[in-house]
């Protein structure tokens, strides 16, 4: 399954999450929002576990710390 793929079935799962200023439509959204934020921290956190691994002695295991790292340091310099 390719990366655009999973994107699209998260959002169909859990719908929309942009507000359009309508109250009611507004307030599902926000449930959904917080849902996404949810679902969002836990992948992170699977990621920051990865990237703790950065002093193994294993290449491929460095290398996947590496690659989490690098991921996880262009998230905070985006925010």
């Amino acid at each position: 399954m390719k990366g655009g793929t999973i994107v699209e079935v998260v959002e169909k799962l859990i719908g929309y999450v942009n507000p359009v200023g309508d109250s009611n439509e507004d307030c599902e959204r926000f449930e959904n929002l917080k849902e996404l934020c949810y679902v969002v921290d836990m992948l992170l956190g699977k990621i920051s576990y990865v990237g703790l691994k950065k002093t193994s002695v294993q290449h491929s295991v460095k290398k996947a710390a590496d690659y989490a790292n690098k991921f996880l340091q262009e998230v905070k310099e985006a925010d």
